[in-house]
């Protein structure tokens, strides 16, 4: 039970992420509210705010990187690989665009340069997968461009992508349809740039 509990109110941390809380006004009141609990029963299995927040940033990077871990056929050449990534990373963004961009962006790096929260390997791991996918692309299609800064722009373009659905308030985004107009503009940026 206790287990039990812990978990869910590092999932509860998330979704308020995944609402567009912005870090600094979750706290452990929000929580514990949220939860249907008191703030020192959060005390009890927590030092802080901080400690469940980063916990809830590595359960987004474990997200990420498992969707890194579906195997492709081996006979799917590196554009279809690399298609389907975009694919796959989209449809984990379109349902915590605002987690993923709590982790992945500037934003994110700018608070955890603060000290309140630590940059963790996993998040790491789960952009260096990415920045890899983007590397074997760009390896394949002989596409001589710097894989960090494409990765940043894959990223730009698929949360942009998906914030669009969001502010127009469409409700089902076509998530293929979707990735093939972000591989699009990315391969077309790569030609201008």
């Amino acid at each position: 039970m206790k287990e039990h509990l812990k978990v869910e109110i590092v999932r509860m941390a998330k979704t308020l992420l995944n609402e567009g809380k912005d870090i600094r006004h979750i706290t452990m009141n929000l929580i514990a509210k949220r939860m249907d609990i008191t703030a020192p029963t959060l005390y009890h299995y927590f030092r802080n705010k901080e400690e469940i927040i980063h916990l809830s940033l590595e359960l987004i990077a474990d997200e990420i990187v498992a969707t890194f871990e579906q195997p492709f056929p081996a006979s799917m050449d590196s554009e279809m690989r690399f298609k389907m990534t975009i694919v796959n990373l989209m449809s984990y963004l379109y349902k915590n665009i605002e987690s993923f961009s709590m982790a992945f962006s500037d934003v994110g790096i700018g608070y955890w340069g603060s000290g309140e929260i630590k940059m963790s390997d996993k998040i790491r791991k789960a952009r260096s997968l990415l920045e890899e996918e983007v590397r074997r692309y760009y390896q394949s299609a002989k596409i001589p461009h710097d894989p960090l800064k494409g990765t940043y722009i894959l990223l730009s373009l698929m949360m942009g992508s998906l914030r669009y659905f969001r502010s127009q308030k469409i409700k089902n985004a076509d998530i293929g349809k979707e990735s093939e107009e972000v591989f699009s503009f990315f391969v077309k940026g790569l030609k201008k740039g």
